[in-house]
């Protein structure tokens, strides 16, 4: 019998989840919207991911839930659930987006800004939290997993918490769970939950993992100048890299192999910006395909505008430039002013990563995005490197199965599994007089840019 994981990924704007089995074959798919307005991100009720979860297993279920060989559950973090005794949430999420966080200078844990900022704004409600669990250790835990905080390695510890930090920050170390690393199981399927969530009762949970590394897995990002796109409401592109690197507007981590490192230059909301600009001009209800074939069509327009959008901290935008508006320009001529900024954002990336050192010679896309070959199209003649696109658009789902089926003992290790389980079947060349094209307008973009900064740095 061939043995499957029910493989589940928690984003920002949406829950995915899928059935893959150990051939790498995405059995079956299914994807529940979440974010309805942005102004619940302050206010996110951590029950709506176990809803959204019991929705997407019932849609599974006719596919073959049954004969599951165990669960993996990755997702969107630094992000926390308040967590009474009872098990279930008693405030709202800490999301990562929130820009409500109190950090102390110089000590580098994600999480616990998030943790000091709540018990300082409802010190009533935190008095009855016994423990912060992040998103999906806390969706694991309601299907009859034990109270963890998954890890990646022993290199991100202090990015978590430890004795020092929490001591610094005021906090005790009784209310973090235990840390366990990826691939562990950390428990199976209760009675109860099996009836909620429509699983076989007594299937393994398996520790998952940072959407944003599992997604690594997931393209076979695993070696040195390997290069993934991982895009969705924010979007980053990380490069596995062999040393440390420091180089200004890239971000280094710890990879998920101890002998690498994640070099990632971060766009904080592309995918958000993507969605203001939709509902703005009231398409929302447009797919994005058809948008982004539209855009496309425009070619080597000469008469477009550029967009120029300002980022904060924590994610978001909060205002933004279209230069060069005028009277002849529509919907699909801003469309493609804000599609480019976002595009320009990636090249940007793209050439910070190179210039640490780093030679990046194709780029593997994975999430949404990749599965729009428009984009894909565009994006390609933006960067000027092939785009690579998996069988499975969706990374983290992969990356997720590929830790399931290595801490069941499939495979002997992960980048076996990866091997394995990862398959590329498109492949999306750059034109040259594209790239030469969105060159020049990168080039106005870049200025522009220099124009605004220093502007405000005038004021």
């Amino acid at each position: 019998m061939i043995r499957s994981i029910l493989a589940v990924d928690i984003g920002t704007s949406s829950l995915k989840a899928g059935i893959i089995d150990e051939n790498g074959l995405l059995v079956a798919w299914a994807h529940v919207p979440l974010l309805l307005d942005t102004n619940e991100l302050n206010a996110w009720n951590a029950d709506r991911w176990v809803q959204a979860l019991a929705q997407a297993c019932k849609k599974l279920q006719p596919k073959g839930v049954a004969g599951l060989s165990g669960v993996v559950i990755s997702g969107q973090g630094p992000t926390l659930v308040p967590v009474g005794k009872d098990g279930k949430a008693v405030a709202p999420a800490l999301l990562w987006i929130d820009k409500r966080f109190d950090k102390i200078p110089g000590q580098p844990s994600y999480f616990l800004p998030y943790i000091r900022s709540f018990i300082q704004r409802e010190p009533e409600t935190a008095a009855h939290v016994s423990c912060y669990v992040p998103c999906t250790e806390y969706l694991a835990s309601q299907l009859g997993a034990r109270q963890v905080a998954v890890i990646p390695n022993q290199r991100y510890s202090d990015s978590y918490w430890d004795d020092a930090q929490c001591q610094a920050y005021g906090l005790p170390r009784s209310i973090f769970p235990e840390s366990v690393l990826p691939a562990t199981i950390i428990g199976e399927v209760s009675r109860t939950a099996s009836r909620q969530f429509h699983l076989p009762p007594g299937l393994p949970i398996i520790a998952g993992g940072p959407d944003f590394l599992v997604s690594l897995l997931g393209t076979s990002t695993l070696e040195p100048g390997d290069c993934c796109d991982r895009a969705g409401s924010s979007e980053g592109l990380n490069a596995c890299s062999p040393l440390q690197l420091q180089h200004e507007g890239l971000r280094t981590l710890p990879h998920l192999l101890s002998d690498f490192w994640n070099v990632s230059g971060i766009i904080s909301s592309s995918g958000l910006l993507f969605e203001w600009f939709r509902r703005m001009t009231g398409q929302s209800k447009r797919s994005h395909a058809d948008m982004l074939e539209e855009v496309e069509a425009l070619g080597k327009s000469s008469d477009l505008p550029v967009f120029i959008p300002g980022f904060e901290q924590g994610g978001g935008f909060t205002d933004g430039i279209f230069w060069g508006l005028n009277q002849t320009h529509g919907p699909v001529h801003i469309s493609r002013a804000v599609v480019e900024s976002i595009g320009f954002s990636v090249k940007d990336a793209l050439e910070r990563i190179r210039a640490a050192g780093i030679a990046v010679k194709e780029i593997r896309a994975c999430g949404g995005q990749a599965k729009n070959p428009a984009w894909c199209r565009m994006k390609a003649d933006i960067l000027g490197i092939p785009l690579l696109v998996p069988a499975i658009e969706d990374a983290e789902l992969t990356g997720d199965a590929v830790l399931g089926f290595y801490g069941l003992g499939l495979f002997p290790s992960v980048e076996d599994a990866a091997k394995t389980l990862v398959r590329f079947e498109k492949r999306y060349e750059p034109r040259n007089d594209m790239t030469h094209y969105f060159n020049q307008r990168a080039s106005i973009h870049a200025e522009l840019i220099q124009r605004c900064v220093a502007v405000n740095k005038s004021r």
